[in-house]
């Protein structure tokens, strides 16, 4: 099933990459983290 590995390949690199702006953004904005 190449299709399948092919869109949890792309479901993994899109999870990251959504992860890593969401941290980025954690750590930029340090007013954020006292609500």
């Amino acid at each position: 099933m190449p299709i399948l590995e092919h869109n949890l390949g792309d479901y993994i690199s899109c999870l990251f990459l959504f992860f890593s702006v969401l941290f980025m953004d954690k750590n930029s904005d340090e007013s954020f983290t006292d609500l």
